[in-house]
C-alpha cells in the first residue's frame, strides 16, 4: 500500500513538473496564455470577469479622459493629430500618389523605401471599397478567410500589410551617429525619429491607406470607403479612421485597449505603435475611438475577443463604451459601437464575427445601415 501511494505521488509531481514546464515555454511563445487559463478558469465556474481588470474607474473618471466635447473641438484635434504625424496640416499635405502595376497590385512609395504594397480584388461592378488591413503577419489565414467572405457578398478588397510585413519588405537606412541600420520590425521604427525629416515615423503606417481613399473616390469610381482590420491591422484602422473622414464606417478586431485595461503581458502593451507616447499625449485611444465617428454620417464598431490569449482580452470594453456613445450622442456625431466575442478562444477573427461583419458591409452597401 505505501508503494503505491508512493508511486501515485511520484506520477502526479511528475504531471505537474511536465505542465509547468510545457505552460512555461508556452507562455514564452504567447505571453498572455496564463491570463487566458485564468478567464477559462473563471468563466468555468460562472464568473465572466477577468480580474487584471478590476481596477475599476468609474464612467466619470473615463469620460475625464476624453479631449472631445464638440464635432469642431474633435476637427481641431485631429488636425493636430495630423500635423504631429505628417509635420503639415492636412490641406498643405501632399499625399505620395498610387502606383498602379497592373490591375490587381498597387503601390505607394513612402520615404526610406517604405513602400507600401496593395492588392485589389473585385468581383464586379461595386460601389463599395473595402479596405481590409492585416495584422503583423503577412495575409494569414484570418484575414485570408475574411478577405473571401467580402468578395462573395460582392464587394471590392483592398488588402493591406503593415510596414515590414509581407510585401512590405525591411529596409536599410543611414542613420546620422549610428550609421547604416537594417529596419527589421516595428520597434526599430522608433530609430526614425532621430532623422531630421518632417513628421513622425508612425505616419509610414497609415499615409498610404489615405493615397488609396483618394484614389478611389477621386479616381477608381468608387462611391464610398470601409476600413477593417484585424490586430495590428486594427489598429492601422482605428488612426486611419481618426484621421481620415472619408472613411466612411470602420471595424477593428482584437486590436487595442486603452492604456488603463493593458495588462502587464508583453503583447498586450504592443508595439512601438502601441504605445509611442508622442502620438498618444496628442490623441489617446478613447479620443481616436471617437475621432473615428465624429461626424454623424459615419461609424465604428469595436470586436473584442473576451477570451484572447494574446492581446486585448477581458471585457475592458464595457466600461468606456457607454462613455463613448453618449459623448458622440451629445456632440452630434455618429455610431460607435462594441461587441464581445465569447465564441473564441484565440486570437483570430471568429466565424461569428465575420457573419456579422459581413452583414453589416451588406447593409452599407445597400445604404441600410442604421447609424
Amino acid at each position: 500500500m505505501a508503494l503505491k501511494k508512493t508511486l501515485v505521488l511520484v506520477t502526479l509531481i511528475g504531471l505537474l513538473s511536465v505542465t509547468f514546464v510545457y505552460g512555461s515555454m508556452y507562455q514564452r511563445q504567447h505571453p498572455g496564455y496564463l491570463s487566458y487559463l485564468k478567464m477559462r478558469a473563471l468563466h468555468a465556474i460562472g464568473i465572466e470577469q477577468d480580474t487584471d481588470q478590476d481596477f475599476v474607474l468609474s464612467h466619470k473618471q473615463i469620460a475625464a479622459l476624453l479631449r472631445i466635447d464638440s464635432v469642431a473641438n474633435g476637427v481641431a484635434l485631429r488636425d493636430r493629430l495630423w500635423r504631429f504625424l505628417t509635420g503639415e496640416a492636412q490641406a498643405d499635405f501632399s499625399l505620395p500618389p498610387v502606383i498602379r502595376i497592373d490591375d490587381n497590385n498597387f503601390v505607394v512609395q513612402q520615404r526610406f523605401g517604405l513602400d507600401s504594397n496593395i492588392y485589389l480584388s473585385s468581383p464586379g461592378a461595386s460601389a463599395t471599397l473595402v479596405i481590409l488591413h492585416c495584422g503583423h503577419k503577412p495575409s494569414n489565414a484570418v484575414e485570408a478567410h475574411l478577405e473571401e467572405a467580402i468578395l462573395d457578398a460582392g464587394l471590392s478588397v483592398a488588402r493591406f500589410d503593415m510596414p515590414l510585413v509581407g510585401a512590405n519588405h525591411p529596409v536599410s537606412v543611414d542613420l546620422p551617429r549610428f550609421g547604416n541600420v537594417k529596419i527589421r520590425s516595428h520597434n526599430h521604427m522608433e530609430l526614425l525619429e532621430y532623422v531630421d525629416v518632417p513628421g513622425h515615423p508612425l505616419q509610414y503606417f497609415v499615409v498610404p491607406v489615405f493615397s488609396f481613399v483618394d484614389y478611389a473616390l477621386n479616381e477608381a469610381g468608387y462611391e464610398q470607403v470601409v476600413m477593417i482590420g484585424f490586430s495590428g491591422g486594427g489598429w492601422a484602422t482605428v488612426l486611419s479612421a481618426a484621421l481620415e473622414p472619408r472613411i466612411q464606417h470602420s471595424v477593428h478586431v482584437a486590436s487595442s485597449y486603452p492604456f488603463f485595461l493593458r495588462t502587464l503581458s508583453s503583447t498586450d502593451w504592443g508595439d512601438y505603435e502601441q504605445h509611442n507616447m508622442d502620438l498618444y499625449h496628442v490623441a489617446n485611444y478613447l479620443d481616436l475611438y471617437s475621432l473615428g465617428a465624429l461626424e454623424a454620417d459615419r461609424s465604428q464598431l469595436q470586436v473584442v475577443n473576451e477570451y484572447d490569449f494574446c492581446c486585448y482580452g477581458g471585457h475592458g470594453g464595457e466600461y468606456y463604451l457607454p462613455v463613448i456613445q453618449q459623448n458622440l450622442q451629445q456632440i452630434g456625431g455618429g455610431s460607435w459601437n462594441l461587441i464581445q466575442d465569447r465564441s473564441i478562444r484565440e486570437h483570430d477573427v471568429s466565424p461569428q464575427s465575420q457573419q456579422q461583419i459581413v452583414e453589416l458591409l451588406l447593409e452599407i452597401n445597400r445604404g441600410q445601415h442604421a447609424l
